[in-house]
C-alpha cells in the first residue's frame, strides 16, 4: 500500500493546550514504505509510525 500526502483535519476535543480546544487544524498523512508519517502545518512535529509485526 502507498499514498502520496492527503491532508486530515482533526478537531480537538480533548489537548494539553486549552487554547487548542474547539480549534481544528490541518495534519498531512504519507504512507511509504511501510511507514505512516504524520507531519503539521504549525510547526515542524513529524510522527512516524511502524506496524509492529
Amino acid at each position: 500500500m502507498f499514498f502520496d500526502m492527503i491532508t486530515i483535519l482533526h478537531t480537538m476535543t480533548v489537548s494539553m493546550n486549552p487554547t487548542w480546544l474547539g480549534e481544528t487544524q490541518k495534519r498531512f498523512a504519507q504512507f511509504k514504505d511501510g511507514l505512516l508519517t504524520i507531519t503539521a502545518d504549525v510547526n515542524d512535529s513529524k510522527l512516524i509510525w511502524k506496524k509492529a509485526k
